[in-house]
């Protein structure tokens, strides 16, 4: 229950019990998600969060990308920079 209410708590109200065993089984908490908007990505769907987790991407990753001077950074372009392990 605590689990679920974590969620609930950051405004995800609508989330699926098939979303909510999604982000059980790959440890996506509600503090991972709330990093992700500290970065500024506030609405990103429940997919993208389960590929940040997937592939590692982190909200520091991004910060890192940002403060290299990477402007308009989507979150697409972040994951795509992740995958591929591109340095710079």
């Amino acid at each position: 229950p605590d689990f679920v209410k974590s969620f609930i708590q950051i405004g995800m109200k609508d989330i699926s019990v098939d979303q909510i065993l999604a982000f059980k089984i790959h440890g996506v908490t509600a503090d991972f998600i709330k990093g992700f908007a500290s970065v500024g990505f506030n609405d990103l769907s429940n997919d993208d969060i389960l590929a940040a987790k997937i592939h590692g991407l982190t909200p520091q990753y991004i910060q890192g990308l940002k403060d290299k001077g990477i402007k308009n950074l989507t979150f697409e372009d972040a994951l795509l920079h992740k995958i591929k392990g591109n340095s710079n």
